[in-house]
C-alpha cells in the first residue's frame, strides 16, 4: 500500500515531531527510570490486484512491520515475488533533540508527489530515482534525503539529494520539495497543494523535471477521482477510486480504474489491507 509522506510533513509542520520514514509516534515525555516501556509492534499487510502489460490481472502481496521504543524505531517491508518473499526496504533510526534520523532502503521523502491513488494515479507526474539507501532527517516541517548510489561498493557515491518542506497558507496545506541528481545533473520540482472547497477536499500536484506535468483530485463519500496531463497533452488519463475500511476490523480496502484518453484503455486496480 501506498505510504504518504505528505501527511507526515504536514504532521511535523503540526506538531515539530514525526518519523522520516513512515511510522509515526510521538515520543514519551518522561520515561520511568525503574520500568521501561515496551517497545510496540505496528505492521500492515496488504493484497493487490493490477493489470500488467499483458492484460493480465495479477496479484501481489506486501508485509510492512514497524517497531517504535522511547529511543528509536525500525521498519521492514517484504514483498511476494514470483512465490518468493523477497526484502523490499526496510530503515531504523532514532530521535535526537527533536531531530528525527533514519538509514535505510526506505524510498524517498517526494514519494508522494506521486499522486493519492494507490495504483492508477500519477502517470505523467516525475518521478525521482528512489531505488536505494538513503539517510533521512526531519523536523519542524522539513525533510531531507541524500541517497546513495551503491553502498555495498562505495558509501562516498552520492547518486541524489531532496529536500521537502510543509506549512500552512489561509487554510491551504502546502508540500514543496526538490530532487537533485548528482549522476544525470537532472533537477526535479515538485509542489502538492490540498484545501477544502465547501467541505470536498481538492488537491493539486505539480512536477517539472524536462517539463511540466499535474495531476489534480478530489475526494466525496469515500470515492476519489483524478484528472491528469502535461504541457504536450494536458489531458491524457482520468479516473476514480472507492476507499473503505471495515469498523473496528482493521481492514482496509479500495477499487480503483484509470481510463487513457489517448489509447482508450482501462487500467483496473483493487487491493485489500489489514493493520495493527
Amino acid at each position: 500500500m501506498k505510504s504518504t509522506i505528505l501527511a507526515v510533513v504536514a504532521s511535523m509542520t503540526l506538531t515539530s515531531t514525526a518519523i522520516a520514514g513512515g511510522l509515526t509516534e510521538e515520543a514519551p515525555v518522561m520515561v520511568s527510570a525503574k520500568v521501561a516501556p515496551a517497545p510496540v509492534l505496528s505492521g500492515t499487510i496488504g493484497f493487490d490486484l493490477t493489470e500488467n502489460a499483458s492484460g493480465n490481472i495479477v496479484a501481489d502481496s506486501v508485509v510492512e512491520l514497524g517497531v517504535t521504543a522511547p529511543l528509536g524505531f525500525a521498519s521492514v517491508d517484504v514483498i511476494e515475488e514470483n512465490g518468493t518473499a523477497k526484502l523490499d526496504g526496510y530503515s531504523m533510526g532514532t530521535t535526537i533533540a527533536g531531530v528525527d534520523v533514519s538509514i535505510g532502503k526506505q524510498g524517498d521523502v517526494l514519494g508522494s508527489f506521486g499522486g493519492v491513488t494507490e495504483v492508477v494515479g500519477g502517470a505523467t507526474l516525475a518521478n525521482p530515482a528512489d531505488d536505494h539507501e538513503t539517510i533521512q532527517i526531519g523536523t519542524r516541517g522539513v525533510l531531507a534525503s541524500v541517497g546513495f548510489t551503491d553502498i555495498t561498493k562505495d558509501v562516498s557515491d552520492i547518486e541524489n539529494v531532496q529536500v521537502a518542506y510543509g506549512m500552512m497558507l489561509n487554510g491551504v496545506a502546502v508540500v514543496s520539495g526538490v530532487d537533485y541528481n548528482f549522476n544525470s545533473e537532472d533537477v526535479t520540482l515538485l509542489t502538492n497543494a490540498t484545501t477544502n472547497v465547501q467541505g470536498v477536499p481538492v488537491g493539486l500536484t505539480a512536477t517539472y523535471a524536462d517539463h511540466f506535468a499535474y495531476e489534480l483530485d478530489a475526494s466525496m463519500f469515500g470515492v476519489t477521482g483524478f484528472v491528469n496531463g502535461d504541457e504536450d497533452d494536458m489531458l491524457q488519463n482520468i479516473g476514480a477510486g472507492y476507499y473503505g475500511s471495515i469498523a473496528g476490523s482493521g481492514f482496509d480496502f479500495y477499487a480503483e480504474a484509470g481510463y487513457n484518453l489517448d489509447a482508450e484503455e482501462i487500467t483496473p486496480a483493487a487491493g485489500i489491507s489489514f493493520s495493527f
